[in-house]
């Protein structure tokens, strides 16, 4: 009798505490961020051939998403030279033609796919990469936009632009053949 008892009382405490996640949901994760340290607001920088863009990404729930929408005159068609959908929204977790390309020309320095998949916390380091716009040519006043969408895998998500501005100072020297 003492045994039915014990389950009784232990069963009504398992419905009880069920009955409260069912109300308040699942466990509370806050949703992904980003932190520049370099540039704290996001405001728009200026291109140059040394740049501090190293953004720390922070989802508690583990990183389910990450998209990286480009829009740039210069850089947009060689991005959708490489995605799968001929876009220039970089899938970095989904695109495997995209991953394996960007693994290629960045010696696997950017983050994507299982390096980026269900972690808490990246470095996403795009100081060499950014500065490559130049040797692209850009139109002087041009800005290269990158939307960093993010979403965890409780599907919270968070975004932010990344604006670089080209005013007309030096560029890379281009490549010769």
């Amino acid at each position: 009798m003492k045994k039915i008892l014990n389950l009784a009382v232990a069963a009504v405490a398992a419905m009880a505490l069920l009955s409260c996640e069912q109300k308040d949901g699942p466990a509370a994760y806050a949703a992904p961020v980003m932190v520049w340290d370099a540039n704290p607001d996001f405001s728009v920088m200026e291109l140059s051939q040394t740049m501090d863009v190293n953004i720390r990404v922070k989802a508690e729930a583990g990183i389910g998403t990450f998209i990286v929408k480009v829009n740039s005159p210069v850089l947009s068609p060689v991005i959708s030279a490489l995605t799968s959908d001929n876009s220039s929204n970089m899938d970095l977790i989904g695109d495997s033609s995209l991953i394996g390309a960007l693994d290629g020309l960045t010696g696997g320095t950017l983050p994507a796919g299982e390096k980026l998949a269900g972690k808490t916390e990246v470095n996403f380091n795009l100081s060499s990469l950014v500065p490559m716009i130049l040797a692209l040519s850009p139109e002087k006043g041009s800005d290269h936009v990158f939307t960093l969408e993010v979403s965890d895998k409780i599907g919270q998500s968070f975004s932010r632009k990344l604006t670089f501005h080209y005013g007309g100072g030096q560029q890379h020297k281009r490549f010769r053949c």
